[in-house]
């Protein structure tokens, strides 16, 4: 018998073997969503409204009193004043002796050629003959700054606030609207006499009762007003002092060509220096 011979089952060359992959379970991806990140709304910064005691970039201011015809005096005053970097002067009555308008016209020829800003409200001697207003313009008065504001009071005759040369101007109604805002801005004022003094009477209104108590109706009005204080001539000597709530500064005589520098910080702090030449 024939010796059969299995013949083995050739493959062609290059034909690969199927491989059996066992079946795979996918794997689920999770659902990533993409937050932005949020960046906070940049919030600019507010400047606070100015609150009592404070001001937006401060003053430097000097004032002078009972000059009393002294132009010589003035003209080194207001060169000082300004040499130490003073932005106005205040000129707080008694710039002459007698009101004359000769005498009204050199004080005023003297302040126009010191290159200096400057302001004035009257004195008693002023007053006399009725003649400031024509010269100096109106004597009283109130000077804005950044935040700060300069009061010009005209308490200069002794009849009150609102008669002689000031009748009909109302000046005791116009003083009540100037101090309305006094709470929330620096406020100082300004004026020939004072209203009070630890030793002396020679105070608004000198002998006349009416015209006193108008003086303690102004001071409790700037003081409930929120007035810093006061700055005043008269009596022709340095003095600070406070009573009955209101800070007074005396600022001396420029008839000795002396006067007071002041300065505001942004704080609202009030600092005198008293000058004598």
């Amino acid at each position: 018998n024939p010796t059969l011979t299995q013949t083995p089952t050739i493959r062609p060359t290059g034909t690969p073997i199927p491989t059996i992959n066992p079946t795979l379970t996918p794997t689920i991806k999770p659902t990533i969503t993409v937050v932005p990140t949020v960046r906070p709304t940049t919030v600019p910064t507010l400047t606070p409204t100015p609150t009592q005691g404070q001001a937006k970039t401060g003053l430097k201011f000097a004032v002078m009193a009972d000059i009393h015809n002294n132009t010589g005096g003035l003209k080194k005053m207001m060169k000082k004043a300004k040499s130490d970097g003073m932005e106005i002067v205040v000129l707080a009555g008694d710039l002459t002796e007698d009101g004359k308008r000769s005498e009204l016209t050199a004080i005023k020829k003297v302040l126009d050629g010191s290159g200096m800003r400057y302001e004035a409200t009257e004195g008693n001697h002023d007053m006399r003959q009725s003649l400031f207003d024509n010269i100096f313009g109106k004597s009283f008065q109130s000077i804005r700054f950044d935040g700060i504001k300069l009061i010009l009071i005209d308490n200069s005759d002794y009849r009150g606030l609102d008669k002689g040369v000031l009748s009909g101007k109302g000046q005791k109604a116009w003083i009540e609207k100037e101090v309305a805002e006094c709470k929330t801005i620096i406020c100082v004022g300004i004026m020939h006499m004072p209203l009070n003094h630890p030793t002396s009477d020679h105070l608004m209104g000198e002998a006349n009762g009416n015209t006193a108590k108008e003086a303690v109706w102004l001071r409790k009005l700037l003081v409930s007003s929120g007035v810093k204080e006061i700055e005043t001539g008269h009596i022709h000597h340095f003095k600070t002092y406070t009573i009955n709530g209101l800070k007074t500064n005396q600022v001396g005589s420029g008839s000795s060509s002396d006067f007071s520098e002041f300065t505001i910080d942004s704080s609202g702090k009030i600092t005198r220096k008293q000058i004598t030449l």
